[in-house]
């Protein structure tokens, strides 16, 4: 479903030269985290993991913009249980869709939505090691919720812009399989990169 979205918007933006495009790609950092809601845990930040994003962006209405993004990142959060700390690490892809309103022709806000799939075995870190679990029992591999995005641009060159982003990405979905808990994912994402239209 995601890729025929992505497939879709491709499309959109090679066939749409009356609509101002943009192909947008960035390298940053996410700043993992989750709510926790365990007997006898307590829920801190993961350690920052390096992002990757390219996306599609095409104005509809003056100083409005749609835009799909696909990310992949590191999601997760450390866990202290009694005294015993884990850090959870869980790999995959998010795709945003986003409204963004600019303010300036070089300063926006973006609002939205986004899915998320992890792939493979999450990892847990403790001192004593690194084990890997498979996704169903424990946590569950699919995720949605808000992003919310503020984004400045520096123009480089004739059709090349430098982008700087922050996001703020609020998970809506319960991940956690567990009896009487519930684990919400949430991430600060800080990105660097190009913009060409």
């Amino acid at each position: 479903m995601y890729f025929c979205i992505f497939l879709w918007s491709l499309l959109f933006f090679s066939l749409s030269p009356s609509h101002a495009s943009s192909l947008r790609g960035l390298l940053g950092y996410s700043f993992p985290n989750a709510s926790l809601s365990q007997a006898n845990t307590q829920g801190s930040s993961h350690k920052p993991t390096t992002t990757y994003l390219i996306g599609l962006e095409y104005e509809i209405l003056p100083r409005i913009a749609f835009e799909i993004d696909g990310i992949y990142a590191t999601r997760g959060f450390q866990q202290t249980i009694n005294t015993n700390t884990s850090e959870i690490s869980l790999q995959g892809i998010q795709i945003p869709l986003l409204l963004r309103y600019y303010l300036a022709p070089t300063l926006s806000l973006g609002a939205g939505g986004y899915g998320a799939r992890q792939w493979g075995s999450y990892q847990i870190s403790t001192p004593s090691g690194l084990t890997q679990g498979s996704y169903g029992s424990t946590y569950d591999a699919g995720d949605y919720g808000v992003t919310l995005s503020l984004a400045g641009s520096i123009p480089l060159l004739l059709g090349i812009d430098f982008l700087i982003e922050g996001r703020y990405v609020y998970g809506l979905k319960n991940i956690s399989h567990i009896p009487n808990e519930s684990i919400y994912l949430r991430d600060y994402q800080l990105l660097f990169g190009l913009s060409l239209f």
